[in-house]
């Protein structure tokens, strides 16, 4: 089933992201439309 090690691969990416916003928790960063956010815990 082809679609199934796309769905992980995705999964671990989110998990990726999830952890690099933590990390910059407080900080400003830049989102995919360039925008600025500022993280906040």
């Amino acid at each position: 089933y082809p679609g199934k090690t796309g769905m992980k691969e995705n999964m671990e990416e989110s998990l990726v992201r999830l952890r690099r916003m933590i990390e910059s928790c407080g900080r400003k960063i830049a989102d995919s439309k360039g925008h600025s956010l500022k993280i906040s815990c």
